[in-house]
């Protein structure tokens, strides 16, 4: 492999790595700053929070509120480790010359699988925070909210393409070994 293309793998397995680790903390701080982040939902900045869910709408910000939002938000946090972890140790392997092996190909293959369920519950994860968000309002001022946006359907996408790239790499490593094995 070109020294360039090792360098930029090496810096993305630390890039990806770095994300594995700092995803769980910034998911925290983002429950432990709800109010904060529902107010600035509508600037661009959803950070997990449907940005549907006018400020005003929203109730008190409880440490109930608080623990359960955590809780919503988990298995769609452990999943985008997951994607992370895999990436840095397909990068990884990348920066150390190891193109088309069979572990490369299973990292891929889980990386489109894992992304795939993430944006498909994603809608899920939404609707239990509005629940969430609101639990605590009034009758009447409980709210339900489901959405898909453009950057899940886009994750979709993406993660169908890495399924396919993942299914040439298996036919490209099959090739290779028989290429090996007739030399």
């Amino acid at each position: 492999m070109h020294s360039n293309a090792r360098r930029l793998s090496r810096a993305l397995y630390w890039v990806f790595l770095a994300g594995t680790v700092l995803t769980p903390p910034v998911v925290c701080l983002i429950a432990l700053n709800l109010d904060w982040v529902v107010a600035n939902a509508g600037h661009g900045l959803s950070l997990g929070v449907n940005p549907g869910i006018r400020p005003e709408l929203i109730g008190p910000m409880t440490w109930d509120v608080q623990a359960l939002a955590l809780l919503a938000m988990a298995a769609p946090t452990a999943m985008t480790c997951f994607v992370l972890w895999n990436l840095a140790l397909l990068f990884g392997s990348y920066a150390r010359d190891e193109i088309f092996t069979d572990d490369n190909t299973r990292r891929l293959r889980r990386v489109g699988v894992f992304l795939l369920v993430r944006e498909l519950i994603a809608p899920l994860e939404f609707a239990a925070l509005s629940v969430i968000l609101t639990m605590h309002n009034p009758p009447g001022g409980r709210l339900l909210s489901i959405g898909l946006g453009d950057a899940n359907l886009t994750n979709i996408v993406t993660a169908l393409t890495i399924l396919v790239a993942a299914h040439v790499m298996a036919q490209a490593r099959a090739i290779q070994a028989e290429a090996e094995l007739t030399i």
